[in-house]
């Protein structure tokens, strides 16, 4: 694209800059390019062979930094003469009309892609095809680059996810013991990557009631992994742990059934049209209907016996007894769920058995929540719903 430059420099002023022409600094920009015109008029006196190859130069200005503060430096464009005119070689910008050289693909100043239907001249061909080639090596180049840090941290994760713990790469302190704790001392958990010292963590292991042992930050809902519960834990602590787990399991499963040797640890989760569990540590043959081992008696016969020696059993007819009347008294409550006998020996009234985890309600004498956990009202107590207690006497602590 060939544009005519203008030689007129408060033209050339005004195109090139937007500064107010009471700008200190326009008006000293101005007396440069002034200076600059002079000079180009002595030069075009000269005779046609001695200016011949020395062609007028013109300016333009050229912002260096944008806004108020503005200052512009002086940028001389390449001349061509055709004849007795004088070109400019490059394209102007269609978004702020910057004369661009030739081979530059997109606008200086704005970035603005550089016209499609602009020809690059003949003399800079070559140039922009170095630059083309230049452009595809860098981009073969950054690719690469790319492609390998990719890998590395491909092996980097797989390498992290073969570790049974992560440790930690900063120095930081235990929220829970406030110990100081250097760089690979701590334990960075991986589901919320919280830090704690191994102290701590397997102190929260050993004193959970759950099967699920949670962060120790009160705040987060995260869990443990099993693979960081095995990393933390000995073995003698591992397997006492995974027997509470197993106990836990059996409390809080519907259709549990424990073994009714004594001291025998078996248990089954049975269906409905199973009656019998064959216990495969003790090797014994469990009435599921009757709860109990009967061999060689049918479930009537063990009833019938049952009931016999229980009213010639004075201890155990005082024990039913009490127990009835603390039921009654509201000494003692049944679990909404296990039916476990359940007394509060004090505190609140929010409880939780100890058996199946069931969050109860002591002065209602029911479940806390819902069928659903936690947050669901559309059962248990409901207290608190539409601002209202669940009891009179309710001390508002659940």
């Amino acid at each position: 694209m060939l544009r005519r430059l203008s030689t007129n420099p408060n033209r050339t002023l005004a195109r090139n800059s937007q500064v107010s022409h009471t700008d200190p600094m326009t008006k000293q920009l101005q007396k440069r390019v002034s200076r600059l015109h002079h000079n180009s008029r002595k030069t075009s006196k000269l005779a046609p062979h001695q200016r011949r190859g020395t062609p007028q130069k013109s300016c333009f200005l050229k912002p260096v930094l944008a806004g108020p503060l503005a200052s512009f430096s002086i940028c001389r464009p390449r001349l061509r003469t055709t004849g007795r005119t004088q070109v400019i070689d490059g394209w102007a910008c269609p978004q702020c009309t910057f004369m661009n050289k030739p081979t530059r693909p997109g606008c200086e100043m704005c970035s603005q892609a550089r016209p499609e239907e602009y020809q690059v001249p003949n003399e800079h061909t070559q140039e922009e095809i170095r630059r083309m080639e230049q452009e595809q090596l860098d981009f073969l180049l950054y690719e690469q680059a790319q492609q390998e840090e990719r890998q590395q941290n491909y092996l980097n994760l797989i390498e992290t996810d073969n570790m049974g713990l992560i440790p930690n790469q900063d120095e930081v302190d235990c929220p829970v013991c406030f110990t100081p704790l250097a760089p690979s001392e701590g334990v960075v958990l991986r589901e919320c990557l919280h830090t704690f010292c191994r102290d701590c963590l397997v102190g929260t292991i050993v004193n959970s009631q759950d099967a699920e042992v949670a962060c120790p930050d009160t705040t987060c809902d995260s869990k443990l992994l099993d693979r960081e519960i095995k990393a933390l834990l000995t073995e003698e602590e591992m397997q006492r742990f995974m027997e509470l787990r197993l106990s836990i399991a059996e409390s809080r499963s519907e259709h549990s059934f424990h073994c009714q040797t004594p001291n025998c640890p078996g248990w089954c989760i049975y269906e409905d049209e199973v009656n019998e569990f064959r216990c495969d540590i003790c090797d014994e043959t469990n009435c599921i209907l009757c709860r109990a081992i009967h061999n060689g008696m049918n479930c009537k016969d063990y009833q019938d016996d049952l009931r016999l020696r229980a009213e010639n059993d004075q201890a155990a007819q005082k024990t039913k007894k009490m127990v009835d009347t603390m039921l009654q008294n509201g000494e003692a409550m049944k679990c909404p769920r296990c039916d476990i006998i359940i007394q509060k020996k004090d505190g609140c009234d929010w409880i939780c058995c100890v058996m199946c985890k069931t969050e109860i309600c002591w002065v209602t004498k029911q479940a806390r929540w819902g069928p659903n956990g936690r947050g669901d009202t559309s059962g248990g107590c409901k207290c608190r719903l539409n601002v209202m207690p669940c009891h009179p006497n309710c001390q508002n602590c659940h």
